[in-house]
């Protein structure tokens, strides 16, 4: 959500939640054919990505009384097969930018992993600096999220995310090239 809000902010709005999202039903019905309906999922990020396309405006709203609390995925399991599911869509953004965005994201968490296989087996000792580069980068990111979102408790659980996330990443991404869309499909059912 942290990187929803940036880029709306900055007028180049590219995703969306639709567990809190408020649309003018005229507006939905028009688009509705035409964000990717063949899709398992992403019904709104697309539908962002369609309205920007179109010129409407699109805002970011944060007030206490406009969030939504969603419940989390329950296992590791759950969270692996929703961002597979994520994952899969990516590539049919029409956006540059979301395409962009998807791609970095793997290839800098794929890098991360990369560096540190390379460390450890004792090919490059320079390479730590990699990681240690994308956690501080990761963190620029990541606090001014975690204090906006009222979600301090979450600093306790920061290294060991800065540890597995690329991990997570690299291994959902894969999957998600990988993954018959019809396995997705039927996850998504």
């Amino acid at each position: 959500m942290g990187t929803t809000a940036a880029f709306a902010r900055h007028g180049h709005a590219i995703m969306g939640s639709g567990a809190c999202m408020a649309v003018k039903r005229e507006k939905y019905a028009q688009a509705i054919d035409q964000i990717n309906p063949q899709l398992p999922s992403g019904d709104d990020a697309f539908l962002v990505q369609y309205f920007r396309e179109q010129g409407y405006p699109i805002r970011f709203v944060h007030h206490r009384e406009t969030q939504c609390f969603v419940k989390p995925m329950t296992s590791w399991s759950a969270l692996f097969k929703q961002r597979v599911r994520w994952g899969y869509k990516a590539p049919s953004f029409n956006d540059p930018i979301a395409q962009g965005l998807a791609f970095f994201v793997f290839l800098s968490n794929f890098a991360v992993l990369f560096a540190l296989v390379w460390f450890a087996i004792g090919l490059d000792g320079r390479l730590w600096i990699y990681p240690a580069g994308k956690a501080v980068f990761d963190l620029f990111l990541l606090l001014p999220a975690i204090y906006t979102f009222e979600q301090k408790h979450l600093l306790r659980w920061l290294l060991p995310a800065l540890l597995v996330y690329p991990l997570f990443v690299t291994f959902a991404a894969s999957a998600a090239v990988f993954t018959h869309p019809n396995v997705i499909e039927k996850q998504w059912r």
